[in-house]
């Protein structure tokens, strides 16, 4: 799949603070919500800072966001990659924000 700028779309779950349209538009200029999407058996917790683990049985909520590669470079920085948090890949269904139109992505979270 193409992205706007005619590379390979980049996808971004997000949970915790960069759920904030604010905080990612300063981030992340380029960064645009193209969806949601259920994380199936992870789980939302919060020692330091927030942070998925796998967990049979819970879900989270995600928003899903296209990211270019200089978003990308910014949230490494920010997310501490690779020494704080590592990043894993998601194939899930990503729905709009009403739910419908469902499509099967790979998305990256931290």
């Amino acid at each position: 799949m193409k992205g706007r700028h005619g590379m390979k779309t980049r996808y971004y779950l997000a949970y915790g603070s960069n759920l904030s349209v604010e905080q990612m538009a300063f981030r992340c200029p380029d960064a645009k919500i193209v969806g949601k999407a259920i994380l199936t058996d992870w789980r939302l917790v919060f020692k330091t800072h927030a942070d998925i683990i796998p967990a049979k049985g819970w879900v989270v909520p995600v928003l899903v966001w296209e990211i270019s590669n200089a978003d990308e470079k910014s949230l490494d920085r920010y997310e501490g990659f690779p020494r704080y948090y590592v990043k894993k890949e998601f194939d899930i269904i990503m729905t709009d924000l009403e739910g419908g139109n469902p499509q099967d992505i790979t998305a990256m979270a931290y």
